[in-house]
């Protein structure tokens, strides 16, 4: 759950700041809670009410355009409501599909940060091991190779 968690986080992260450009989605005005019908402008300032598009459009938007099918952003979507408390975590079938969708979902961080990065999408997504190196890593780094400096000089 913590790895699907850390990649549902991820991509909704890269879908809300995607650069869509010419396929910019469709303009959503504030509705009426009665009629639902579209609200352009405020009768009271008269200011436009237009809103960016929601999360659920983005995420959609940007599986399409990663040429994910539609049915697996669908269960994608449904198991991130377990965030919501709206999947019970006693189903088994929801306990057995986690790790395939975790992966999916991982695959899918991947190829969109491939293409933000510009990195082609043959690439690996992992070209080496990388440690941080903390001010603790860089003095048993550096103690570890005196050491070795010293037996190598002294010790022959």
């Amino acid at each position: 759950m913590d790895k699907f968690t850390f990649y549902w986080i991820a991509f909704e992260i890269l879908a809300t700041e995607w650069p869509w450009g010419d396929e910019a989605p469709a303009k959503r005005y504030l509705e009426c809670p009665r009629c639902r019908k579209p609200i352009i402008k405020c009768p009271i300032c008269d200011q436009t009410t237009e809103m960016g598009p929601g999360i659920a459009e983005r995420v959609r938007r940007l599986g399409a355009h990663l040429h994910r099918d539609d049915e697996l952003m669908e269960r994608l979507w449904a198991t991130r409501q377990m965030f919501h408390g709206q999947i019970r975590f006693d189903d088994s079938k929801v306990a057995e599909e986690l790790p395939q969708q975790t992966q999916q979902l991982k695959a899918l961080v991947i190829d969109a940060m491939k293409i933000r990065l510009g990195i082609p999408s043959a690439t690996s997504p992992i070209g080496q091991s990388i440690v941080p190196i903390t001010s603790s890593t860089a003095a048993i780094k550096s103690t570890v190779q005196q050491r070795e400096n010293y037996n190598r000089n002294c010790c022959g």
